[in-house]
């Protein structure tokens, strides 16, 4: 379990594919700022999502300028291109394990939906994920912990979010008209500026 008497500073690290960023990644960002043991928040875009057969609807490069676009005006959350730099399919233990690498001191923690702990057992090494990194686990909507192990439960620090979650496949749906809710509003002029998602460029 996470404790906040650790000296070095946490980094948390809320990875994902951002096909786009939506106003969701970011109450969870703001959810992990909130633990006193988090210095700082980094979004991590997949370079190459390994779950997705087809993979991501808009570039990396893409991804990336909307991730930068929609932290601009928020303090203590930047983008890193660690997937990017490392230019392979990264499972999660493996960008974690490099992560600690070049942050240390610092210390790397993964933030996660619950909607994604309660999938953990089919991720890559997930039992070495556990006993290597810590994890903040965002408690959301319609998600029973119950159903999570109890040895897994002691290894993490949950974080309530009382939002409605959102997802990119909603997002990506209404991106077609401008004025797009569930996306920062810079972010959703960029979409339509490079005609992502089947929109238009903006007039």
């Amino acid at each position: 379990m996470i404790r906040s008497s650790r000296p070095a500073p946490w980094v948390a690290l809320l990875g994902g594919t951002f096909d786009p960023i939506h106003l969701g990644h970011l109450r969870i960002a703001a959810a992990a700022l909130e633990h006193p043991g988090v210095a700082e928040l980094r979004l991590v875009p997949a370079l190459r999502p390994p779950h997705k057969v087809r993979g991501a609807h808009a570039s990396f490069e893409h991804r990336v300028a909307m991730c930068r676009i929609a932290c601009r005006e928020t303090p203590r959350v930047s983008v890193w291109e660690l997937e990017g730099e490392l230019g392979c399919v990264c499972y999660t233990i493996d960008t974690l394990d490099e992560a600690a690498a070049r942050l240390a001191p610092g210390i790397p923690v993964f933030v996660m939906g619950a909607d994604s702990l309660i999938d953990l057992p089919n991720w890559h090494r997930p039992d070495e994920l556990l006993e290597r990194h810590a994890l903040l686990v965002v408690r959301r909507p319609g998600f029973n912990l119950a159903r999570v192990p109890p040895t897994t439960l002691s290894r993490i620090q949950v974080l309530e979010m009382n939002e409605t979650p959102l997802s990119s496949t909603l997002a990506r749906s209404v991106a077609h008209r401008p004025g797009n809710a569930f996306v920062p509003a810079g972010v959703d002029r960029y979409i339509h500026q490079h005609q992502l998602y089947g929109s238009r460029a903006s007039q």
